[in-house]
């Protein structure tokens, strides 16, 4: 039984690659693990005393060895998400010339910018960000992953972009686009924390070949 709780808490370690997340070991982790094994091993010491002794029936051990495991289980489980890998940055600024040139360019209207809704983040990323800054979309995907929301206009064509934003509840975008690149800028009140990932869906008169994502904040 030792040998098979063994291997029970040693399979928790392997979470992370399964679940695509990067797991690493630091010292509190490391502590962590060792002591839910530790666990583990007493009790399955204990119950192997009793087995020795003919007027004590094992069976008893099963609920307390059960919420053991679960809670080691729970606590390993709780150690891999703390330290999965933070997801790469969307960011990309553009340079100093093109910034001073954006106020000449045109302006996407905001009725032809969809967020991804929440539960939807993880598909667009998936199926179609995992490794380009956009993908042209049919108009039947550009609805789904709006939730329903999305306005089909003949004359454009759903683009879905890499975008990042910084305070949300303070700030908005603002698009702009010149023949080949896209500016994707999150402006925000307030303090600037680190730029969130957030895929965006753009109505588009054409199809561009560069995207910028950037964020910045007035205080």
């Amino acid at each position: 039984m030792g040998r098979e709780l063994t291997l029970m808490v040693h399979d928790v370690s392997t979470i992370g690659a399964f679940t695509g997340t990067h797991y690493t070991t630091s010292p509190t982790s490391i502590a962590l693990n060792e002591n839910l094994i530790g666990e583990c091993a007493s009790a399955s010491r204990e119950r192997t005393t009793l087995n020795d002794d003919p007027g004590h029936r094992t069976t008893s051990l099963r609920p307390r060895l059960n919420r053991r495991m679960g809670t080691a289980v729970f606590l390993l489980v709780a150690s891999v998400a703390g330290h999965a890998a933070e997801p790469e940055s969307w960011q990309r600024t553009p340079s100093e010339d093109q910034i001073r040139g954006l106020l000449n360019l045109p302006a996407v209207p905001k009725a032809d910018i969809y967020e991804v809704v929440p539960t939807k983040i993880e598909t667009a990323l998936v199926w179609h960000l995992a490794k380009v800054s956009f993908a042209v979309l049919t108009c039947a995907d550009a609805d789904f992953l709006a939730g329903g929301h999305y306005n089909c206009d003949g004359s454009k064509k759903p683009v879905l972009v890499r975008a990042v934003y910084g305070n949300g509840g303070t700030g908005n975008f603002m698009i702009r686009y010149d023949v080949n690149a896209l500016y994707v800028h999150h402006g925000s009140l307030g303090n600037l924390a680190a730029g969130k990932n957030l895929p965006l869906i753009v109505n588009l008169p054409f199809t561009p070949t560069e995207v910028y994502a950037w964020v910045s904040s007035a205080r």
